[in-house]
């Protein structure tokens, strides 16, 4: 049985503040095709880290209102105030982001997309001998798109573009691997 094994993870290079982690599992083999990956943002930062985060951002816009009302400015502190928890408001909405991803995974003759955005979990599935992967690229925005029996899914949506084309060229690998 000759297959092709591949894993995914997120090369230390390309990872910056914007990138997302690809990890899963593809096997490719006349026999038994399959494909799981798990597509999410970065999250690089731990419990520990979102505590400090939201100290630090309570504490020193209130320390620098404090100084400023010992000072005789007390107008400054409802600013002050208002700063940190809008910080903090921010913190937790990006804390939030960090729980979403997107499931690409084949079952059988299926191809099975699970999503969790801001909409909640949705699933969607398609018999994988339908499904057209389709690209668009538009100055430098690049878009993956599942399509097949008049629905469609944009996938890949935590990627930058060169992610996006690499999960393009995964999905059509293993979308002709065995049809």
């Amino acid at each position: 049985m000759s297959g092709i094994t591949a894993l995914f993870l997120p090369q230390p290079k390309q990872m910056s503040a914007f990138s997302t982690q690809l990890t899963g599992h593809v096997q490719l083999s006349a026999s038994s095709p399959q494909l799981d990956l798990r597509i999410e943002p970065n999250h690089s930062l731990g419990d520990q880290g979102f505590v400090l985060l939201l100290a630090l951002a309570l504490i020193v816009p209130l320390i620098a209102g404090g100084a400023f009302a010992s000072l005789g400015a007390w107008m400054v502190l409802p600013f002050a105030g208002f700063e940190a928890l809008v910080l903090v408001a921010v913190a937790i909405a990006n804390r939030q982001r960090s729980r979403y991803f997107e499931r690409i995974f084949s079952e059988g003759g299926l191809l099975r997309v699970e999503v969790t955005d801001q909409r909640g979990k949705r699933n969607f599935v398609w018999n994988r001998a339908w499904v057209n992967v389709e690209e668009r690229a538009s100055g430098l925005e690049h878009h993956v798109y599942v399509r097949a029996h008049g629905r469609i899914l944009e996938v890949g949506c935590h990627r930058d573009a060169d992610g996006r084309r690499a999960l393009a060229n995964q999905l059509r690998q293993h979308l002709n691997c065995c049809v």
